[in-house]
């Protein structure tokens, strides 16, 4: 059961790069990025953006909001 839990929790994970990509997909289509909206995009929940985002991504988050 250890394996398979360990794959399950894999098969839909996302990384730092996702959620950049997201990010600037969100910010071309002119929509305010927020976490929910970044968690519906890539098919997670919000707590998986949580996790994944880094001091940078949060900081590049902010800065692309200010341009919109």
């Amino acid at each position: 059961l250890s394996i398979v839990g360990k794959l399950i929790g894999r098969a839909n994970g996302v990384n730092s790069s996702d959620i950049y990509e997201a990010m600037l997909q969100t910010n071309y289509e002119g929509s305010k990025i927020t976490i929910s909206g970044l968690a519906k995009l890539l098919n997670v929940t919000p707590r998986t953006i949580y996790r994944h985002m880094n001091d940078e991504l949060k900081q590049e988050k902010i800065k692309l909001n200010e341009e919109t």
